[in-house]
């Protein structure tokens, strides 16, 4: 091999490591970004034109009344020093989840009824639920845990 293909590859590899350096930043702030918010526009309904909001813990849909149920979500694990939890229901928005004894993390949300995708975020890292081997494939570059909130 003479000096021009040595130095032709060298540069080709430089370019590779730099693009894979860009897709880990881009993946590593698209997770611990906050999710963009979009304001009303000039044409929304104004708030005294909207029907009044559905008691607490329930969504009215057509006639009946679809009530969320309260969801409690647990992570073991001895090493971690913070633990948050993401998914569908809350916008993929990183909610903290408070440490009790024996390692283990819990968090609690009201829920409505359907199908749920969440993960872990372990010290800056999203982790599946190990409890859960329903898996779903969300586009966000992880593998996501798959849940199934039924109606009472």
């Amino acid at each position: 091999m003479n000096r021009k293909n040595i130095i032709s590859l060298i540069v080709l590899d430089i370019i590779v490591m730099l693009m894979a350096a860009g897709l880990m930043m881009f993946r590593y702030s698209s997770l611990t970004s906050p999710v963009a918010t979009t304001l009303p526009s000039a044409n929304a309904a104004s708030p005294a034109d909207e029907p009044p909001p559905p008691a607490a813990n329930e969504t009215a849909v057509g006639n009946q009344a679809m009530t969320k149920r309260n969801i409690g979500f647990t992570f073991r694990h001895s090493k971690a020093k913070n633990v948050a939890i993401i998914g569908d229901f809350n916008d993929w928005t990183p909610e903290p989840m408070k440490k009790g004894g024996d390692f283990k993390w819990t968090f609690t949300q009201a829920i409505e009824p359907g199908e749920y995708s969440y993960n872990f975020v372990v010290d800056g890292r999203p982790v599946r639920d190990p409890n859960n081997q329903k898996i779903s494939d969300t586009g966000r570059g992880f593998a996501s845990s798959h849940l199934t909130v039924k109606p009472r």
